[in-house]
């Protein structure tokens, strides 16, 4: 799971341990082509090589991601982009960036809630 901790712009999101809180709790949005978080609907967004939460802004490619597959998220405007932990870290808070579709550090769990 991933978790935004606090609600406020350019805040971290990192693998976390799974809980019920809206910082867990993310949906597609279709109409802008984002992920939201639940928290406060702010976007996935990468901001200076991070991955964080952001007010949606409608031209800024960097929060244009989708569920491509079953496990993988990719940047809508450039498919060979997908969400990627660093280092393949398995510890709580790793660094989770955008980079080159590789491996298994790439795939992502998706419940329905």
């Amino acid at each position: 799971m991933w978790k935004a901790a606090k609600k406020l712009a350019g805040t971290l999101v990192s693998p976390w341990p799974k809980n019920k809180t809206d910082a867990q709790k993310w949906y597609d949005d279709p109409a802008t082509g984002t992920i939201r978080t639940k928290l406060n609907d702010f976007c996935l967004d990468i901001q200076d090589d991070r991955l964080v939460i952001n007010p949606y802004s409608p031209d800024k490619q960097t929060q244009q991601w989708e569920r491509k597959t079953k496990n993988v998220i990719q940047n809508r405007s450039n498919n060979a982009s997908v969400l990627d932990i660093a280092d393949s870290n398995t510890e709580n808070r790793a660094k989770v960036i955008s980079y080159d579709v590789l491996g298994t550090n790439q795939h992502w769990t998706f419940e329905s809630v």
